[in-house]
C-alpha cells in the first residue's frame, strides 16, 4: 500500500491520535499485550518515517509533528525507561520468550523512532519532545550508582552496559549522537555522577578486539558530533591532562589512560591495529581527528602529535593506491570510505601546515612530505582523480541505465576538495619548500598542472550524463586557476594547454555551473596573456572556436539576463576574445565567422540596451574592449562595426554614463569610476575607428563630439579620470583634423 492514499493516511492518524496517546493506560488481560500494542504502533511510525519515496509527504510530516509535539511523547519515552538492568534480566533468563522479545524489540524501535523524528525536524524551535528529554526522569535504578530517579539521558547511556544484543547499545548511542546535535542541553551535565563509569564502559568497548563494528562506529560518531556542540562530553572522552615533563614556559599535554584517542590511534597503527578493522571504522576515526583539527583543540592536538610515529601512521594512506570497485554496492561503499579517509588525511595535513608556524612544524611531518614528493605522490593522486571518471565511464558503457552510487560520487567530491586544500596550502610562498613545490621543483609543478587539466577534462565530459561530475569539475577548475596564478611554470607550454581548455568549452552543450565557466574562462585569460607576453602567434582555429561559443553564451545572456554579479561567464568570454584578437595573425577567417554568426550585431544590441538602462558596467566594458581590440587589429573588423551601427549606438546611449559621472556623490564614487572607464573606452574606440576608416567615419565622429559637447564641457574642471577623458576627446578631434 502507498502511504499517500486517503485510507492509509486516515488509519495512521487514527492510530496515533486515538491509540498511541492512551494505550498505556488501558487494562489488558495479559501484560504482554501492552508491549505488543506499543510495538505495533512504533513499528507503524518507523515504517512511515523510513518511507523513502517522498520524505516531504503529508503523512511523514504528520507523524514527525505528532512525535515531536503531541501527547504521544511521554508514551514513547516511557519505553526507553525500561532500564539496562531489566533488559539484562530479560535477555539473560530466556531471550526466546514472548515477553522478553517484545520488550527488547520495542526498545529498539523506540530508539529508532525518536532518532528519526529528531532527524526530520524542520524548525529550530524547542519542541515538547526535546523539553521532555531535558527534564524527563523515572523511578529507575542506576546501573552505576544504585540511586533512583535518574535522568533519561543517563538511562539511555546506561544501555552501554548491555552485552548480549549489540543493537541495543548501538541504537542508544545513535540516539545520544542525535541529541548531541539538536537538543540544546549539556549531555555531560545530564549524566551527572554516572558520567565517568559510562565513559569507561564506552572506551572499553571501543578498544575491545571482539566488539561489534557498528557500535564502535556509533561511539566514534558520538564523540565527533560532540566536538561542535558538547564540549563537556568531548573533554570527558578525550581525557587530556597537562604533562609534568613539559619544558619551562611551555604547556605540554598527554593522553590519560582512559582517553578514547588511544583506541582511535590504534586503528592507524599496523602493529597495534584492531583485527577486522573496516574502512568505515577507520573513516569515523580519522573524521574525529579531522574535527579536532578543524576546531583547533590545542590540548588534544598537542597530545596526539607526541604519539610515536603519528604522522607516519596516519599518512600511510597517501602512499598507497586506492582501488575503486563500483561493480557492487558493498564494494562501492567500501571504496567510498577509502577515498574519504584519504580526503580527511589531506585536510588534516593542510590544516596542520596552515595554522602551525613554519619553524614549529613536526620534523616527522616534514619528512613525510619529502617522502611523499619523492614517491611521486603528487603525480599519482592527480592521475587518480582522472582514473575515477574512467572507472565510472567503463561502468556506464556496459549498463547506462544503472546510476552511479551516490556514496561513491560524494567520496570523489570529498577527495577533490581534500586535494584542493592540500595543494592550495602547499603552494603558499612560505610553505612551497616544505611541500617540495618550490620553483626548483618545476617538473612536479608541471605534472600537477597537466594532471589537473586531464582530470578536469574527464569530469567535464562526464558532466553531460552525471551532473555531480560538474561539482567535482568546479573544485578542480578552481584549484587549477589558483595554481596558475601562483606558478609561472605554465607559461612554458601555453599553446597546448590553450587548445585543451578550448576543447572543454566545446563540451558545454549542456548548461554548466556559472562558477565552472568562470574558472575555465579565467584560466584561458591567463594563458592568452602569457602568450601575448611571449609574443606567440595563435592559430585562427582557437579564436574561431571561442567565437562560436561566445555566440551561444551571448544568446543565453540576451534571453535570460542574470542579476548583476562579478565574473559572469558572458563577460569573461568577451574579454577572452579581446585578449586573443591581437595574438591571431590571420584575420580574414575570424572576421567572416563574426559576420556569419551575426555576433557583432548581437553585441551592439546588448551594448545599446545596457547603456540606456545604466546596468551591468562590467559587461559593457568587456564589449567595448573587444571592439577596440578588433578595430585596432584589422580594418575589416572596423568596417563591420560601422556597418552594424556602432556609431549610432554610442551616440544615442552614452548620456546615461556621463550623467552618472557628473552627478555622482561620495557613495557613488565607485560606480562613477566604472562608468569613467567605459567613457575612456568609448572615446578610444571612436579615435581608433576614425584613424582606421578615415573619411568614412568623419561624419560620425563629428556627430559623436557634438552630441556630448555640453556634457564634456562640464568635466573640464574636474580632476582625475575626467581630465583624462577630455584629453582623449582632444585626441579624437586631432585625428579628425589630421584626416581632414
Amino acid at each position: 500500500l502507498k502511504i499517500e492514499t486517503r485510507c492509509v493516511s486516515d488509519m495512521v492518524v487514527f492510530a496515533l491520535r486515538e491509540v498511541l496517546t492512551c494505550c498505556h493506560k488501558w487494562r489488558y488481560r495479559v501484560a504482554e499485550d501492552r508491549d505488543k500494542m506499543c510495538y505495533k504502533l512504533l513499528q507503524l511510525c518507523h515504517k512511515v518515517l523510513t518511507f523513502s519515496e517522498n520524505s516531504k509527504s503529508k503523512v511523514v510530516l504528520f507523524v514527525t509533528h505528532f512525535l515531536l509535539h503531541s501527547g504521544g511523547v511521554k508514551a514513547v519515552l516511557s519505553r526507553l525507561c525500561v532500564g539496562v538492568d531489566t533488559v539484562n534480566e530479560l535477555t539473560s533468563l530466556d531471550y526466546s520468550t514472548v515477553n522478553s522479545t517484545s520488550v527488547v524489540e520495542t526498545l529498539k524501535l523506540a530508539f529508532q523512532v525518536i532518532d528519526l523524528a529528531l532527524l526530520h525536524k524542520k524548525d529550530q524551535s524547542n519542541t515538547p519532545l526535546e523539553k521532555a528529554l531535558a527534564t524527563f526522569s523515572g523511578s529507575l535504578t542506576s546501573a552505576c550508582t544504585g540511586k533512583e530517579s535518574i535522568h533519561i539521558v543517563t538511562t539511555i547511556a546506561s544501555y552501554c552496559f548491555h552485552h548480549i544484543d549489540p543493537c541495543i547499545p548501538t541504537w542508544a548511542t545513535n540516539l545520544l549522537k542525535r541529541l548531541a546535535q539538536v537538543v540544546p542541553m549539556s549531555l555531560f551535565a545530564c549524566l551527572g555522577q554516572d558520567a565517568v563509569p559510562i565513559r569507561d564502559a564506552y572506551v572499553r568497548r571501543l578498544s575491545s578486539s571482539v566488539e561489534d563494528i557498528e557500535l564502535k562506529v556509533a561511539i566514534l560518531e558520538l564523540i565527533t558530533k560532540s566536538v561542535d556542540s558538547q564540549p563537556g562530553l568531548l573533554d570527558l572522552f578525550l581525557s587530556v591532562k597537562a604533562s609534568d615533563r613539559s619544558k619551562p614556559g611551555e604547556t605540554g599535554y598527554v593522553l590519560d589512560q582512559e582517553s578514547c584517542l588511544h583506541s582511535t590511534l590504534k586503528l592507524f597503527n599496523p602493529d597495534k591495529q584492531v583485527p577486522h578493522s573496516t574502512p568505515r571504522l577507520q573513516y569515523t576515526a580519522v573524521a574525529l581527528l579531522a574535527a579536532l583539527w578543524k576546531v583547533r583543540h590545542d590540548a588534544a592536538l598537542c597530545a596526539v602529535r607526541t604519539q610515536r610515529d603519528f604522522w607516519r601512521s596516519i599518512t600511510k594512506r597517501l602512499f598507497s593506491h586506492v582501488h575503486v570497485d563500483a561493480s557492487e554496492n558493498i564494494k562501492a561503499e567500501s571504496s567510498a570510505y577509502e577515498l574519504d579517509i584519504s580526503s580527511q588525511v589531506m585536510q588534516i595535513v593542510a590544516m596542520e601546515m596552515y595554522y602551525v608556524v613554519s619553524d614549529k612544524v613536526d620534523k616527522d611531518l616534514i619528512d613525510v612530505l619529502k617522502d611523499f614528493s619523492k614517491a611521486g605522490g603528487y603525480r599519482t593522486w592527480t592521475k587518480h582523480l582522472e582514473s575515477l571518471v574512467t572507472c565510472t565511464d567503463s561502468l556506464t558503457t556496459t549498463s547506462k541505465t544503472t546510476p552511479l552510487s551516490p556514496v561513491l560520487v560524494e567520496a570523489q567530491l570529498s577527495l577533490a576538495r581534500g586535494w584542493k586544500s592540500l595543494l592550495v596550502v602547499g603552494s603558499m610562498d612560505h610553505l612551497e619548500s616544505v611541500f617540495q613545490l618550490s620553483s626548483s621543483n618545476a617538473n612536479t609543478r608541471m605534472d600537477i598542472l597537466d594532471g589537473l587539466l586531464q582530470a578536469l577534462e574527464s569530469q567535464v565530459k562526464a558532466g553531460a550524463e552525471h551532473p555531480k561530475s560538474l561539482t567535482i569539475a568546479t573544485e578542480l577548475s578552481a584549484l587549477y586557476l589558483i595554481l596558475m596564478r601562483k606558478w609561472s611554470s605554465f607559461k612554458e607550454d601555453t599553446v597546448s594547454r590553450l587548445g585543451t581548455i578550448l576543447q572543454l568549452i566545446e563540451h558545454f552543450s549542456f548548461v554548466p555551473t556559472v562558477q565552472l565557466q568562470s574558472h575555465i574562462y579565467s584560466s584561458l585569460l591567463l594563458l592568452i596573456r602569457a602568450a601575448r607576453q611571449k609574443e606567440d602567434h595563435l592559430e585562427p582555429r582557437f579564436l574561431l572556436s571561442l567565437i562560436r561559443h561566445v555566440n551561444v553564451c551571448l544568446q543565453d545572456h540576451h534571453h535570460n539576463t542574470r542579476t548583476a554579479a562579478k565574473n559572469k561567464p558572458e563577460t569573461l568570454a568577451v574579454y577572452l576574445m579581446a585578449e586573443m584578437v591581437p595574438c591571431v595573425s590571420e584575420s580574414a577567417q575570424w572576421i567572416s565567422t563574426l559576420k556569419q554568426h551575426s555576433l557583432l550585431m548581437l553585441m551592439i544590441r546588448s551594448l545599446d540596451e545596457h547603456l540606456k538602462m545604466g546596468t551591468d558596467e562590467e559587461f559593457v566594458e568587456a564589449i567595448l574592449s573587444f571592439f577596440l581590440a578588433a578595430s585596432a587589429a584589422n580594418s575589416g573588423a572596423a568596417k563591420a562595426l560601422l556597418v552594424n551601427g556602432i556609431a549610432q549606438a554610442m551616440s544615442a546611449s552614452l548620456c546615461k554614463a556621463l550623467d552618472v559621472m557628473l552627478c555622482a556623490g561620495v557613495q557613488q564614487s565607485r560606480q562613477a569610476s566604472e562608468w569613467g572607464r567605459i567613457w575612456q573606452l568609448a572615446l578610444k574606440l571612436s579615435a581608433t575607428l576614425l584613424s582606421t576608416l578615415g573619411h568614412a567615419y568623419v561624419q560620425f565622429a563629428l556627430d559623436f563630439v557634438s552630441v556630448y559637447d555640453g556634457r564634456l564641457l562640464k568635466v573640464r574642471n574636474r580632476g582625475g579620470w575626467c581630465v583624462y577623458i577630455v584629453h582623449v576627446c582632444g585626441c579624437v578631434v586631432c585625428v579628425y583634423m589630421g584626416v581632414g
